[in-house]
């Protein structure tokens, strides 16, 4: 049985997270959305960092008495049931 981490496994499974099938999808042009049923039982947002937050001085900041914040997350938005969503384009 294969772990989560890929750890059990012989040779690295491509699009899998375990068991289960991964679909990795690039950024939506300008103008699209979404509309469905957003209930949390149909998708759910998982974490795979964290919150990483950074503060720091850029160029001649230090000298002006301001700094410079920067946060990034990794997460990972899970559709339980594809059918209840749906893009609009045009916005």
């Amino acid at each position: 049985m294969a772990s989560i981490s890929g750890a059990a496994r012989a040779r690295p499974v491509p699009n899998a997270f375990g068991a289960f099938p991964v679909v990795q999808a690039d950024a939506d042009a300008a103008g699209t959305g979404y509309v469905g049923s957003f209930q949390p039982a149909w998708l759910s947002l998982f974490e795979k960092k964290g919150v990483d937050i950074q503060i720091g001085y850029v160029g001649s900041q230090f000298a002006e008495g301001k700094r410079t914040v920067r946060g990034d997350m990794r997460a990972a938005l899970v559709f339980f049931r594809p059918a209840a969503f749906s893009s609009v384009t045009g916005l």
